[in-house]
């Protein structure tokens, strides 16, 4: 029997979304893992073929994101950077972003640690903050980073670029409601703003890279977040 056969047409499947990738990621990965190693097929070779498929996808996913990166300063985004951190190795990145302006962490810049899996981009990659951040959403200790694109709502149509923009946007608007440091978030439940701008600010003097105005340029005027807004009405009472 072509067992080859038979299932490099269920891998042609599952390269066109037959699996549910609008489900949370952790039960999509547990899927694509139960599909590879539950093959009725007495040899490995159809398990070791679809993984190979899902690897080729992922290195040929993030080999489009490298060429898309901005060669000429100019071009570049002053505010996130990203580089592979060995070109034999598309799974590990890392990122540089620059703290919003108009928050605690403004004129810092923040390194991040982001690990890809090899099922890429059905699954999200795993990102971390390896610059020590005081923010509700982030591990003190670890760095973890605990944000819903990373988790349940990541789809195949998110790139590296817009995960680091997605956590760019927490450090604005920071949800208090599931915190990873119980202290942050304890003070922004509690309006206690200055207290945790002020804690914000000093572990950014302490642990992050400042950065001098005339190197990275201000951006556009933005609009106010709901956290922005909140904290300016608290703050004028």
């Amino acid at each position: 029997m072509d067992y080859i056969g038979k299932y490099r047409k269920r891998c042609f499947s599952l390269n066109f979304g037959v699996l549910p990738l609008h489900s949370e990621s952790g039960r999509t990965l547990s899927l694509i893992r139960s599909f590879i190693s539950n093959f009725e097929c007495p040899h490995t070779d159809a398990r070791l073929y679809l993984a190979k498929l899902l690897m080729m996808n992922a290195w040929k996913r993030l080999r489009k994101e490298k060429e898309q990166l901005p060669l000429s300063l100019s071009a570049k985004d002053p505010f996130i950077q990203l580089a592979v951190l060995d070109e034999e190795n598309l799974l590990k990145w890392r990122a540089i972003i620059r703290g919003p302006p108009g928050t605690a962490y403004d004129g810092y810049i923040f390194k991040l640690l982001i690990e890809v899996p090899e099922e890429y981009p059905l699954v999200p990659p795993t990102m971390r903050f390896l610059t020590k951040i005081f923010h509700p959403n982030v591990h003190f200790k670890t760095g973890e980073i605990c944000i819903d694109v990373l988790k349940k709502d990541w789809t195949p149509a998110w790139s590296l670029s817009s995960a680091c923009r997605a956590i760019m946007s927490i450090l604005s608007d920071p949800n208090a409601e599931s915190p990873l440091n119980c202290d942050a978030g304890n003070m922004i439940r509690a309006g206690d703003y200055l207290a945790y701008e002020s804690m914000a600010r000093m572990y950014c003097t302490e642990h992050a890279i400042a950065v001098p105005d005339h190197v990275l340029p201000k951006p556009p005027i933005q609009h106010e977040t709901a956290f922005e807004i909140e904290r300016r009405q608290t703050t004028s009472t």
